[in-house]
């Protein structure tokens, strides 16, 4: 029972060592995390937001930004389609900026 345990854990193990996501938010940048991969992109310049988060939600409503945008509220389902070019705003209680990303 013991040796057909060990090829499925070592299986596991191997999976577990590809991170696909990770590699995929890639920027160059030593941090490593996908959000400091999206915020840090050129390409929908969540960068420039930043001083937002944490402020009142309803100044990231209006956001001058002529791309792709959505605003992802406290439980909202959302999709895993990643888009460069969008500028997504989070909350977490529905009123306050959790993050701007682009995703």
């Amino acid at each position: 029972m013991r040796q057909s345990l060990v090829p499925a854990v070592l299986a596991c193990l191997a999976l577990a060592a590809c991170d696909p996501a990770g590699s995929a938010y890639s920027t160059g940048s030593s941090s490593g995390s996908a959000s400091a991969a999206a915020i840090g992109s050129a390409d929908c310049g969540a960068e420039s937001y930043q001083y937002l988060v944490g402020g009142p939600l309803a100044l990231a409503l209006d956001l001058p930004y002529s791309g792709p945008k959505r605003y992802l509220g406290p439980d909202q389902s959302v999709t895993k389609d990643y888009n460069p070019h969008r500028l997504t705003v989070t909350s977490t209680d529905g009123e306050t900026v959790g993050r701007i990303i682009c995703s």
